[in-house]
């Protein structure tokens, strides 16, 4: 009787076969591999992700959440590009971490006590001042150009890595040192009503605006800042201003300070002098022709001669009588079209 006999395979069959299921087999994986990988990176629009209910139902608006779902796909993520999140009551700003195209973040006037922006290392543009921070990281935010802190609860902030930064305002905390060396590129710098001591802007020369006021400096060296067209560093404890150097100075406000002498001489493009409040026995403003607002009261000076000053609009010389409500402020100068207007820079 005639048995059927099946041929053995041979073994590049079997070695054929088993190539072809591995191929099978990683085609498999890698198709689920890529469907877990979307939907692991589609976020759920949930309180744990985003705690605070004024921020989810931010994100979860139209605006990101294109499809009005409960969850943001990783396309709606990497599309959002700017927040302006201000005056929207926001307490925290976890979740924040997810949008890593991020480039501007406008956060101000919240009620946020901390920010981590250490995973939006895009931010170019920071807004958040009028908040309750006590503490700021930007050290990952190397690509930032702008920072607005101001009116927050800061007593140190860090710039070492913000080598791109060219506008800051940081007015209104409690610093009380301020390390701006290594911010080269900075033409703003706002750091008035802080704690400090000292302030060191020798490698800032592409500044064009510095206050600096409401400090406590004794010393300010802005011999190398030749750009400078404002300067605001009233209220400190100044007793020299060398400005000769700053030839560009537009607006100069060095009030209330212990100032015996100030040379404005080669500042001939100045249009606005603040410099009341000081010790100053004379003030040659005979080079200052473009000048349109002078406040020089509380002084000891004795006689001021403005012959050359024919732009002036504004003039206050002495400190207006505290007992008339309207002295100091649009009051009309006898025999002249000077008005009384204190201006503080």
């Amino acid at each position: 009787m005639n048995q059927l006999v099946t041929p053995s395979p041979t073994k590049s069959g079997v070695s054929g076969l088993r190539r072809r299921l591995q191929r099978l087999m990683l085609v498999i994986a890698a198709v689920a591999g890529m469907a877990n990988a979307a939907q692991a990176q589609d976020i759920e629009i949930n309180e744990t992700n985003f705690p605070d209910a004024n921020f989810r139902a931010y994100v979860s608006g139209s605006t990101i959440n294109k499809n009005s779902d409960d969850k943001l796909s990783a396309e709606e993520i990497a599309a959002v590009t700017s927040m302006y999140i201000s005056f929207k009551n926001i307490v925290e700003l976890k979740g924040i971490e997810h949008f890593t195209a991020l480039t501007l973040l406008d956060c101000y006037n919240n009620q946020l006590t901390s920010l981590d922006l250490s995973n939006n290392t895009a931010l170019t543009v920071l807004y958040c001042h009028n908040n309750h921070l006590s503490t700021l990281d930007v050290s990952k935010n190397t690509a930032l150009t702008s920072l607005g802190c101001y009116s927050n609860q800061l007593s140190a902030l860090e710039l070492s890595a913000n080598t791109a930064l060219k506008y800051l305002d940081c007015n209104f905390n409690q610093l009380s040192t301020l390390d701006v060396s290594a911010n080269t590129a900075l033409t703003y710098l706002g750091c008035t009503s802080n704690q400090l001591t000292t302030l060191d802007v020798s490698n800032n020369i592409a500044l064009t605006i510095l206050y600096c006021g409401k400090n406590q400096l004794t010393t300010l060296d802005v011999s190398k800042n030749t750009a400078l067209r404002g300067l605001g560093c009233s209220e400190n404890q100044l007793t020299t201003l060398d400005v000769s150097k700053n030839t560009a100075l537009m607006e100069l406000g060095c009030s209330d300070n212990q100032l015996t002498t100030l040379d404005v001489s080669k500042n001939t493009a100045l249009t606005i002098l603040n410099c009341a409040d000081n010790q100053l026995t004379t003030l040659d403003l005979s080079a200052n022709t473009a000048l349109t607002e002078l406040y020089c009261h509380n002084n000891q000076l004795t006689t001021l001669y403005l012959s050359n000053n024919t732009a002036l609009t504004f003039v206050l010389l002495f400190q207006p009588n505290p007992r008339r409500r309207d002295a100091g402020i649009g009051e009309q100068l006898a025999d002249s079209n000077e008005r009384l207007f204190p201006r503080s820079l």
